[in-house]
């Protein structure tokens, strides 16, 4: 089963280019792990407050291997976190 945790993160717009910035390191890192089928942290192009959240792991083990080295956001102040996971199946779209 693929493990999707897709999101937003609101935080001040004076800091929220320096966020997504100070992840993009951490993004190639993350997109590097095995099992890791997508991973991307990226402003929001309407609300200046805003970072989208997108993560994408093959199975739970992938998703437990990522948590194990995952790095938490300390330097930065947040003022919410709205994060879901989604539980789903590979199939192709019909055209």
């Amino acid at each position: 089963m693929i493990v999707i945790y897709a999101g937003t993160i609101t935080m001040d717009p004076e800091v929220r280019d320096r966020y997504v910035a100070l992840r993009l390191e951490q993004t190639r890192l993350y997109r590097a792990q095995p099992g890791v089928l997508g991973y991307a942290i990226t402003a929001d192009a309407l609300d200046p407050a805003v970072v989208n959240v997108f993560e994408c792991y093959e199975s739970e083990e992938a998703l437990a291997a990522h948590q194990a080295m995952h790095e938490r956001n300390m330097e930065i102040p947040v003022h919410s976190y709205d994060l879901y996971r989604y539980d789903a199946t590979r199939a192709p779209l019909s055209t």
